[in-house]
């Protein structure tokens, strides 16, 4: 079986379908420490930025934000290197499956990180146009909102304006996303810039643009909504969303219970978005803890289910770059490109 070869929808997802769930291990192993790291530092995060607002609470407010800021930072940098060590191998597992369906043994993991690593401001401003992509159609809906604060008449037409930015820059924005579905495996597998590996992947989506609409279609519904959903009705269904957020309870439970009294007893002294998230808590922990093990339970599943839709995408893109080049080069030679 080789990577570098023509393949159907259907196949290209039985297929990537199997190598995902043969090589499970393998696959989602690099993924487990920067997700665990995430947590850990959301949690961490969010723990040193709850006690810094109690244990300064008499401090002079300039002093108070400044060590708010500070309380803020191991847990942010924790979570943002798990986050880029996520990324990272979000990329390179592209290489990793090819080796799988090549039969070809694994490499040390530095073996396939080091060729995103070495170009990893490319890489970077790959990520910051695909964010910013999904977030400037937003954005340039606000515009409107803030001119049209006057009369109600004139608030109408920029209500009305602002849904219309927002739709249009939405469905350009999908438009977009989609011929750029192919960019971080062309990025893996050939040189260049961040620029030139999306010129690229407008080229091989142009080739066949209902099969990469297709798979990521399912991408979307499957693996980033329906899987995550399935493990969080599952543990529902069980009762052990209970029993996780009986722990999450124990573990956040006094930091919370012991912050939502200071901040009762000293409201003026915080932020009014805080007294109301303290007086939620106060009223009803039980419901934040079972919503905080929810989520918890979402986003791990959806980061460990997502290397599925990586399977189903470089063996797509090995599709489309079969079909790209010319019939009369040989496979070794297209293996290498």
């Amino acid at each position: 079986m080789l990577f570098f070869q023509t393949r159907s929808t259907a196949k290209i997802l039985v297929e990537g379908t199997g190598v995902y769930f043969r090589h499970i291990s393998a696959i989602t192993r690099p993924f487990v420490i920067p997700v665990v790291m995430q947590v850990a530092g959301l949690f961490l995060w969010v723990m040193l930025a709850c006690q810094s607002a109690d244990w300064t609470v008499h401090w002079p407010i300039t002093l108070r934000w400044l060590m708010f800021i500070a309380a803020n930072l191991p847990g942010v940098a924790i979570c943002i290197r798990g986050f880029w060590d996520y990324l990272i191998w979000f990329a390179a597992l592209n290489l990793v499956i090819r080796d799988l369906v090549d039969n070809n043994p694994l490499l040390e993991a530095s073996g396939y990180t080091l060729r995103i690593t070495s170009r990893s401001m490319e890489y970077s401003l790959i990520w910051l146009f695909l964010f910013a992509l999904s977030f400037i159609p937003v954005g340039l809906a606000f515009i409107p909102l803030t001119v049209g604060m006057g009369t109600p008449a004139l608030w109408m037409i920029m209500v009305a304006a602002s849904a219309v930015i927002l739709g249009v820059g939405l469905l350009m924005a999908t438009i977009l996303s989609l011929l750029f579905a192919m960019v971080f495996q062309v990025f893996v597998f050939t040189p260049g810039s961040a620029g030139s590996s999306f010129f690229k992947s407008v080229d091989l989506v142009r080739l066949d643009w209902c099969k990469v609409l297709v798979i990521s279609l399912l991408s979307l519904v499957i693996v980033q909504n329906a899987l995550p959903a399935g493990v969080v009705f599952i543990f529902d269904a069980l009762h052990l969303t209970e029993r996780l957020s009986q722990w999450v309870g124990l573990f956040l439970g006094p930091m919370f219970n012991a912050s939502a009294s200071e901040a009762l007893r000293f409201p003026r002294h915080y932020p009014v978005y805080m007294i109301d998230f303290y007086q939620y808590i106060h009223k009803s922990p039980g419901e934040l803890f079972t919503m905080t093990s929810e989520a918890f339970l979402f986003s791990i599943s959806y980061a460990l289910s997502l290397p599925l839709s990586t399977c189903w995408f470089a063996l797509l893109y090995a599709d489309l770059k079969t079909a790209q080049v010319p019939q009369h080069i040989s496979p070794p030679v297209l293996q290498t490109t």
